[in-house]
């Protein structure tokens, strides 16, 4: 729990008008491993996008195309699939939250994921 990744809270389970909030994993050398990703918030949708280079990109566009991602009602552990071709780094992107009792009434809504896990 004390490195548990977090988003904001939100009025709403989709952020408003944002595509996503999300995490950016970089790795040492260029991977095509598989991730398991522990989420601990609920409902959740996720989706995962990679990248090579020297640096992550700065905006979702860059991105490219979505290589999969998962969404369900309970918090769990999902593995991912490979990227489609090497990467050097890895956008986990929330794009739906859950209600979270440690967010206000104003703003109830909040992403959590645990542990990130090449496999």
């Amino acid at each position: 729990p004390t490195t548990e990744w977090r988003t904001s809270c939100y009025s709403n389970e989709f952020m408003g008008a944002k595509d996503g909030v999300g995490v950016i994993v970089g790795f040492d050398s260029t991977t095509s491993r598989r991730l398991q990703i522990s989420i601990t918030s609920s409902d959740y949708n996720v989706s995962v996008y990679g990248a090579t280079g020297d640096s992550a990109p700065t905006d979702l566009a860059s991105w490219g195309d979505e290589f999969d991602g998962a969404f369900a009602a309970e918090p769990g552990t999902i593995t991912v699939a490979a990227p489609p071709a090497p990467v050097d780094h890895v956008l986990v992107l929330v794009r739906q939250l859950g209600s979270d009792g440690g967010c206000s009434d104003t703003n109830p809504f909040r992403g959590r994921i645990a542990e990130i896990t090449p496999v």
